[in-house]
């Protein structure tokens, strides 16, 4: 429950208001290592027309499809400490709005910054201090606002008149009529 609760408060945050509405672009499978560790996760990002963005990096690594097994999450590292943005018909990069030196924020630590970076014809995604990229979670999460989007209040607003406004309107609309 509590797992669940994270989620969906962390979907309801509207600097990632592209998790929810954004159309979404399969990344290439990701290569990630952990000692003797090595296999591939899955990437999506997904972009919303006013230019929010969001990647979300699955890491499968530790689970086990045997029914009395205990799942558990095992960190892993990228390959060459980067998020390949490259895709298939290269859909992603600068034709798809992403600008080299764009910035993305992991939504679980706002101090963890990382910015696109463009290599010949590819973009990818490093640290802003090019350290290594630690995936300790199931799911990785990367958000990118552009300066020029406005983020929307998603909350709620409690307007409550005062009884004595809506009666008073009342009385004057009845006297009218009569």
């Amino acid at each position: 429950y509590e797992e669940l609760k994270g989620i969906m408060t962390l979907r309801s945050k509207p600097e990632l208001d592209a998790l929810n509405s954004g159309a979404p672009f399969t990344l290439p499978l990701q290569g990630v290592s952990n000692g003797d560790l090595k296999t591939q996760v899955s990437a999506i990002l997904r972009q919303n027309t006013d230019g929010k963005m969001a990647i979300s990096i699955f890491n499968t690594s530790g689970i086990n499809h045997e029914p009395d097994a205990k799942n558990s999450v095992k960190p892993v590292y990228l390959d060459n400490n980067r998020i390949v943005l490259d895709s298939i018909n290269n859909q992603i990069g600068l034709k798809g709005g992403l600008k080299e030196g764009a910035k993305f924020i992991n939504a679980d630590n706002y101090e963890d910054v990382y910015y696109v970076h463009k290599y010949g014809e590819s973009y990818c995604i490093e640290h802003h201090d090019k350290s290594p990229i630690k995936i300790d979670n199931r799911t990785m999460i990367l958000y990118h606002v552009p300066e020029t989007s406005q983020v929307a209040f998603l909350g709620n607003i409690d307007f409550k008149p005062a009884l004595s406004e809506i009666t008073n309107k009342y009385l004057y609309a009845k006297s009218k009529m009569c």
